[in-house]
């Protein structure tokens, strides 16, 4: 959640991690980042909608890059 009130960050890529908690929600909600990388990376498929709700109130992301995500 410090990441979100970071102002300054606007590129972040988390390719090959594992995606879960609500930190990363929280995250995605407040922050300033643009672009945002998730290729590669692992979640249980029930975190995917919770995922994409945060995403719904994110006005700032401009790109977003998801491949490889079962």
């Amino acid at each position: 959640s410090g990441w979100a009130k970071n102002t300054s960050l606007t590129w972040l890529s988390l390719a090959k991690n594992t995606l879960a908690g609500e930190w990363f929600k929280l995250f995605l909600r407040r922050s300033n980042v643009r672009y945002l990388c998730l290729d590669d990376c692992a979640m249980e498929p029930a975190y995917g909608r919770f995922l994409f709700q945060a995403l719904e109130h994110n006005n700032v992301l401009t790109s977003l890059h998801m491949r490889n995500i079962a």
